[in-house]
Formats: structure tokens, C-alpha cells, sequence
């Protein structure tokens, strides 16, 4: 069976574990779960989308009776040459300093705690069987919008394919190549339309400013995610939701770009909407480079 090798590189730290939850593992289900998010993500016009999705991650077939239907590709992930580290899911907590209102114990920001990660210039070649053109695009579609693990949404799990089949990949970072790589993926898909779906499609994407260091942009992403806490960008006030502002982060010369897709926001208005959509907002500028 012919297949497609791609070679990754992981550029911000990766908190993706095995069984016991704490040892680094880095699982070929989770990065296909992150491929059948952003498929979703840019398939909003289709009429049986589920449907359409099952038949190419698999699933079950709607009924106790049906039979469950087999993904029509595959992953396998070799090669991996991993560097482990202890990193700060929130980095902007480093510096007690920072969160001076919060409890502290020894003088430290009880937040400031250190989770294993991968570390970036770890590698590992993927591996897609059969060869499959619109997987293998989503696959470098996923790699810039979005990360693998705990607080992808934030920077964090980011990778980046360095060639494919042997041959090295670039990929000029701009608006007008992220439309064309969608639109080659979905032809219908039209960035910036409403459609009548009640889930996270994707809506629009900025790229900011870029920076000489990802922790210094990872810091910079956590700041603004303390300070304008909002409903609109994952937090709630009675609970806690799946942000619609998915932060990642792309290398490109030696510079870290982050990379926001604000995606459709399930939730109804909230009482103090004016404000928190102006949170929202705040919240993306501060990232991309304003405040």
C-alpha cells in the first residue's frame, strides 16, 4: 500500500501523555483527533456532515445495529526523537510578581507549577497510509492553525512539517496562502460567511507580530488570556467552555508568529455582552501585537 512520510518538527512545548497521564506520549489518535476538529472547522456548508465525516475518520453508524465504520486512512507515528523538559502550562505565572493578588506559598505563585512536555526540535516522522492528497493538506492545515494536547488552544503543542516524501516543505506564511490551502481542501468553503451551524466553523484568521522567542510569545499569549478573561474567549462565569479563539503558533526564519482563527461561538449572549466582546477583541490585538 503506497503511503506519504512527512517529517515534523514540534516548535512549543507538547503536554501529550500516555495511560498514567504524566509520562510524554505522543499518540497517533490525538493528532488525528486534531485533523477531524479543523476538518469540521471548514466544512460547515455541508448538508450531512456527519455522514460525510464518518466516512473518512470513521465512527459508529448512527444506530445500536449499525456497524462501525473504519477510518479510511491511517497514521503511525516513527522515528520519534523526543527532548522531555518540565514546562509552565501558564507561562505569564513564572514571575510571582505578576499575579501579586493570588495565594502564594514560599513566596511563589502557587500557578507556577511544571508539567512534562516535549519540548520543541523534538522530531518525529509521520507516516499516512494510503496516500491521500486532501488528508495530507488537512494535515498541513492543522500544523499552522492548530497544536496536539492540553492548552493547544494557547500556543502550546505546535508543529511543523519540514518535508514530505523526502522533499523539503516551505510554506509561505500569509492570509492569501492559508485561503488557498483551505479552498483546496473545500472549494465552497467561504471564509467569513454565517452559516446556520451550531458548532465552532471557522470564521476568520489574523496572523500578529512575530517574536525571536516562543517563550517569550507564549508568555505574552497568557498575559492577555489573564487579563481579558471573558466568556468569549473559553472562560465562563459559571463554568469553563471550550474557547472559539484558537491561539497557535508558526515558525518561519527564526521567528515566532502566532496565529489567531476565531471560530463561531456556540454560546448565547451574555449579560455583560458589550463588554465581554470588547474583552474578546482586546484580547486578540494584544496578541497579534497591539496592547
Amino acid at each position: 500500500m503506497e503511503s506519504t512520510i512527512l517529517k515534523c518538527k514540534i516548535i512549543t512545548p507538547m503536554f501529550c501523555y500516555g495511560a498514567d497521564g504524566n509520562t510524554p506520549e505522543l499518540r497517533a489518535p490525538s493528532l488525528k483527533g486534531a485533523l477531524r476538529f479543523w476538518w469540521r472547522a471548514i466544512h460547515p456548508d455541508l448538508d450531512k456532515l456527519k455522514e460525510n465525516e464518518t466516512n473518512i475518520f470513521g465512527g459508529t453508524g448512527g444506530d445500536e445495529e449499525s456497524k462501525a465504520i473504519k477510518s479510511s486512512f491511517s497514521f503511525r507515528i516513527i522515528n520519534l526523537n523526543p527532548s522531555i523538559d518540565k514546562y509552565r502550562p501558564l507561562p505569564h505565572h513564572d514571575n510571582s510578581s505578576y499575579c501579586n493578588n493570588c495565594e502564594k506559598r514560599n513566596g511563589k505563585c502557587k500557578k507556577s507549577y511544571k508539567n512534562a512536555a516535549f519540548m520543541p526540535d523534538s522530531t518525529f516522522d509521520l507516516i499516512i497510509r494510503p496516500q491521500n492528497e486532501e488528508i495530507k493538506k488537512l494535515l498541513i492545515l492543522t500544523s499552522i492553525l492548530g497544536g496536539i494536547g492540553a492548552r493547544s488552544r494557547r500556543g502550546f503543542g505546535c508543529f511543523q512539517i519540514e518535508s514530505i516524501d523526502e522533499n523539503k516543505f516551505d510554506f509561505m506564511l500569509n492570509k492569501d496562502s492559508l485561503i488557498d490551502l483551505i479552498k483546496e481542501i473545500n472549494p465552497n468553503f467561504e471564509l467569513g460567511k454565517e452559516y446556520n451551524r451550531n458548532y465552532p466553523y471557522l470564521q476568520k484568521v489574523d496572523i500578529g507580530k512575530p517574536t525571536k522567542d516562543y517563550n517569550e510569545l507564549l508568555i505574552k499569549i497568557g498575559q492577555a488570556s489573564h487579563k481579558f478573561d471573558t466568556p468569549y474567549t473559553g472562560s465562563a462565569r459559571n463554568g469553563r467552555y471550550a474557547s472559539p479563539i484558537y491561539v497557535s503558533v508558526y515558525e518561519e526564519s527564526n521567528e515566532f508568529y502566532p496565529i489567531i482563527s476565531t471560530l463561531n461561538r456556540t454560546i448565547n449572549k451574555t449579560s455583560n455582552h458589550e463588554k465581554d466582546e470588547e474583552n474578546k477583541n482586546n484580547f486578540i490585538q494584544a496578541i497579534l501585537g497591539g496592547e
